[in-house]
């Protein structure tokens, strides 16, 4: 059993977006839409919807754009009953990690012990196809990396 679940879309979805900005060497992000769920007593996420909007970015940061918001809430309240699991973003060039200022937005936004963070580095690949990808929770200050699959819905 995986900590994560992610659907195929969702992870395409933000596979593209990092794509694009790293054509420009610019992070981007995102957030990932699902649920929670508890099997066995083993308590698990599912994202199978990655949503954006406006992204203000640089090579080295990236945050929602003042405009975004209206688009975001719009977007999350057509998707359901789907609640915010966790974000997504990307370090091109730079590996897959949580910065000091990533740790700070995981606890200050994303503070539930299941929420997960996703950063890809769109500029290197994985073997099989797709970008190298790590998630990750927090215990208190600290990251560490969890285990997660990426599935076909």
């Amino acid at each position: 059993m995986f900590d994560v679940y992610f659907s195929k879309k969702a992870v395409d979805d933000f596979e593209a977006h990092a794509a694009s900005f790293a054509e420009k060497r610019l992070e981007c992000l995102g957030l990932l839409l699902g649920n929670y769920y508890s099997f066995r007593g083993k308590n698990w996420a599912w994202a199978d919807e990655y949503i954006t909007a406006g992204n203000d970015s640089s090579s080295v940061s990236v945050r929602f754009s003042r405009s975004a918001f209206a688009e975001l809430a719009e977007k999350y309240h057509s998707s359901g009953k789907k609640i915010v699991v966790g974000w997504a973003h990307s370090h091109p060039g730079y590996g897959c990690f949580l910065s000091a200022t990533d740790v700070k937005t995981q606890q200050s936004f994303f503070d539930h012990s299941l929420n997960v963070a996703l950063v890809a580095d769109p500029t290197k690949q994985v073997r099989g196809g797709g970008q190298l990808k790590k998630a990750f929770r927090l215990r208190g200050a600290s990251p560490f990396e969890v285990s997660f699959a990426v599935v076909e819905k």
